[in-house]
């Protein structure tokens, strides 16, 4: 709390120095804390689908405020001045709350879901504080340029005064980071960091973003961060980092102190120092949802068990289309004999699955806390009537999956189009809204304002 760092005295006080050592309450918290008191503990998804507790100590927020002030990261034309952030169960709103104190400047912050669910809520808070710098998980981003775009006028109210805009906790977009730049004329940054590291890359300290397709720049690391990089195959490199202001320990069975290079799991391209590149995950052990949710593939497998006796494989991913919904999307193989090979547009076989995942989704609606169910459930899927691509080693191989199906993993990321067989599970409320919305001449304001009403519900 405040009271733990002494916040709530320090923040009323006129003269701090003379304060800092009269005041009793300060007194008594320096005499019963230090930086290396355990303060906070995080759970993350592990490699096996069971989750993981992270230590940390007060010790790591305050040198993390360091740091950051050592890389300029709170100069103006950077991260400096009033800020919204919509990721509150984790450590970057920690940070984000430390450095609002470390800096002055107003912050504030709201649980994902808000975003999607309660705009009407939100949309006040953004006008009174007009955001100079906004970050965002990657969906919460993209549903921002979807109501900026369907009400212009959010855009005068809330957003006139945004000048930086970050991206975070899911992989990067370059199609949101395209209409960021179109509707806001703004470079979508973007920053790189783990639960047991907090954020160590950052695209704000490089000259240039350099985005492509298949190649996401991670930018450069923040002052103190040193990384490791360990062969892979040709040009690609697993990534390890060493951070002053990382995970004290690991809880599982026991307290395993943090290791002095922490081994992230991803594989980075690597080109000059300059020039560090995301390519993907060593072991597909978990994905981010757009929203920044950490879902674990072993856990995806176990729910959604039943499709296995006809599906060979799921590859499963955030996609990035506005369809009302937060989870996620499947790529599903299946064989058939008497369908065509490739993507699976017969309406029936369609039908079969798309029953079978409701179905599933109602069971897990009682069984999983509302926010995992919105997080960790199929929301949408493509059929795949194709053999599944195997290594060498006869693992499956998501490298030839990517490169063999990359159309129709563009569809089920992208597409709300029927014709490329992509499935949305939507309530029939959401259906009807989306189709006002997107049928209505919204040039008339007259038309308009009653439709964001009903989309504020």
């Amino acid at each position: 709390t405040t009271e733990d760092f002494c916040l709530t005295s320090l923040l009323n006080k006129t003269d701090l120095p003379k304060e800092y050592t009269t005041n009793a309450h300060v007194q008594a918290c320096l005499n019963t804390t230090d930086p290396t008191t355990e303060s906070v503990i995080f759970t993350t998804s592990g490699t096996s689908g069971r989750s993981k507790l992270v230590l940390y100590e007060q010790g790591a927020f305050l040198r993390n405020c360091h740091c950051w002030q050592a890389s300029g990261l709170y100069a103006w034309e950077k991260l400096g001045g009033r800020s919204f952030l919509d990721i509150l169960p984790h450590t970057v709103s920690i940070r984000a709350l430390l450095n609002s104190y470390w800096t002055g400047y107003p912050l504030c912050i709201v649980q994902t879901e808000w975003i999607k669910q309660k705009p009407q809520k939100l949309l006040p808070f953004l006008i009174k504080m007009r955001p100079e710098v906004m970050t965002l998980a990657p969906n919460s981003f993209q549903f921002l340029l979807e109501l900026t775009t369907l009400v212009p006028e959010v855009k005068d109210l809330a957003f006139s005064e945004l000048r930086t805009v970050v991206s975070t906790s899911a992989p990067y977009s370059s199609t949101i980071a395209e209409g960021m730049k179109k509707q806001f004329n703004l470079s979508l940054h973007n920053a790189y960091g783990l639960t047991e590291t907090q954020q160590v890359l950052t695209t704000l300290l490089t000259a240039s973003s350099t985005q492509n397709l298949g190649e996401i720049d991670m930018g450069k690391p923040i002052a103190g961060v040193i990384l490791g990089l360990k062969k892979y195959d040709k040009d690609l490199y697993l990534l390890y980092v060493k951070s002053p202001y990382g995970h004290k320990a690991l809880l599982t069975e026991t307290k395993s102190p943090a290791e002095e290079f922490f081994s992230t799991g991803d594989i980075v391209r690597y080109k000059t120092p300059d020039n560090l590149f995301y390519i993907g995950r060593e072991n597909k052990d978990f994905i981010k949802s757009g929203f920044g949710a950490k879902v674990s593939i072993a856990y995806l497998r176990d729910y959604y068990q039943d499709l296995y006796r006809d599906a060979h494989h799921i590859e499963y991913m955030a996609y990035e289309t506005f369809n009302f919904s937060i989870g996620i999307a499947a790529l599903i193989f299946i064989s058939d004999s008497s369908l065509p090979q490739g993507r699976v547009t017969d309406k029936k076989t369609i039908q079969t699955f798309y029953h079978r995942i409701i179905t599933i989704n109602k069971r897990l609606h009682q069984r999983l806390e509302p926010f995992e169910y919105e997080q960790w459930t199929i929301a949408r899927f493509l059929l795949i009537n194709h053999s599944v691509p195997k290594t060498h080693k006869g693992t499956v191989s998501s490298f030839t999956i990517d490169t063999l199906f990359n159309k129709e993993k563009h569809d089920l990321i992208h597409s709300n189009n029927p014709k490329t067989g992509v499935k949305n599970l939507q309530q029939l409320s959401s259906v009807i809204l989306r189709l006002l919305l997107l049928y209505t001449p919204l040039r008339y304001k007259k038309i308009r304002k009653p439709l964001l009403r009903i989309f504020l519900r």
